[in-house]
């Protein structure tokens, strides 16, 4: 006897699996890095991962901007004020061997694990709506850049 087919109604664990298959679904690229899903939407390169046991998924986005701590310091004026403004994303620097890049972070609570541990469920119908997210990280990284570069010139 074979499984039924998911539909838009039935719970399901979410797991990378899962998102890749909804990748592959839409012709989109991606590479599968330790346990994290690695993809761009435009000019913005994102990622996905699970967290806290699938309890949570997390869609984060970064601008490669190399900023100096000067230019960072007006790259966070600008995100204390979005966080004013806006609930999502959670924009913040980080520094590395380039300077300061901006990350924003949109993490989504999917449920408590079920029984030993398997992922909390969502329909088919959910996770293709969070599709949006990549939109809408996209749009607010490209906002907020051209905001702090505005001032940088």
């Amino acid at each position: 006897m074979s499984n039924p087919t998911p539909d838009n109604t039935q719970l399901r664990p979410l797991t990378i699996e899962r998102i890749t298959e909804l990748f592959d679904s839409q012709g989109f690229n991606y590479q599968v890095t330790d346990g994290q899903i690695q993809t761009g939407f435009g000019d913005v390169p994102m990622q996905i991962q699970l967290e806290a046991g699938g309890a949570f998924v997390l869609f984060r986005g970064m601008w490669h901007a190399s900023l100096s701590e000067q230019n960072a310091a007006i790259a966070n004026s600008h995100i204390s004020q979005r966080h004013r403004t806006t609930y999502f994303p959670t924009f913040y620097t980080i520094q590395d061997n380039d300077g300061y890049q901006v990350i924003a972070d949109v993490c989504l609570f999917i449920g408590q694990p079920g029984a030993e541990g398997q992922s909390a469920g969502i329909t088919d119908a959910q996770l293709a709506s969070y599709l949006g997210v990549f939109e809408m990280l996209e749009r607010e990284i490209s906002e907020l850049s051209e905001a702090v570069t505005a001032d940088l010139s």
